[in-house]
């Protein structure tokens, strides 16, 4: 399957249409694994490009709320003038999931699980990794990995959100 959509007109179609999902709808909701690495910084880029009265949010599948990011992330993050001190993680339920007017994800397991228990939503899922141009359509999760690891995938994310406003060239670290 992943072959299949990383085949160009595949990937351009989804492209397409995570952009306007992600440029369009008033509510967005990044899902990942813990919500503690991938799915917060999501959510702060995106709030760094849209309008404030667009409704972000992040969650994850990870039963347990109220966890921090590992101190690489945090570390990471600040390259992007991102600070996840003050995340603490939230545990996915049908009301974000309802709320939602495009849900992104990061891989195929949180694609698939999100799909199968949600199935209401499944026509408002989106690869984040599909926003980007250049870079892979899934994101690996940095967690239990160092400052470097969570570098690439926090490079791919703010590449991948920044890519749906055609921007000249992706954001550095600063």
């Amino acid at each position: 399957m992943g072959a299949l959509l990383s085949l160009p007109p595949v990937r351009r179609r989804l492209g397409e249409r995570a952009q306007r999902a992600l440029t369009q709808e008033r509510s967005l909701l990044f899902v990942c694994l813990g919500n503690i690495c991938r799915s917060p910084f999501a959510e702060a880029v995106a709030r760094q490009h849209l309008p404030p009265d667009r409704r972000i949010a992040s969650s994850g599948f990870w039963p347990q709320p109220g966890r921090s990011t590992p101190a690489a992330g945090i570390a990471s993050a600040w390259g992007w003038d991102v600070d996840l001190n003050p995340h603490r993680s939230s545990v996915l339920d049908a009301a974000a999931v309802e709320q939602a007017g495009a849900v992104f994800v990061f891989d195929y397991e949180n694609y698939r699980r999100l799909r199968r228990e949600h199935p209401g939503a499944r026509g408002r899922v989106h690869l984040l990794g599909a926003l980007g141009r250049h870079g892979p359509l899934l994101v690996d999760d940095p967690y239990g990995g160092d400052e470097r690891r969570f570098d690439v995938t926090y490079g791919q994310i703010a590449e991948a959100i920044s890519a749906a406003w055609a921007s000249p060239r992706p954001p550095t670290r600063s």
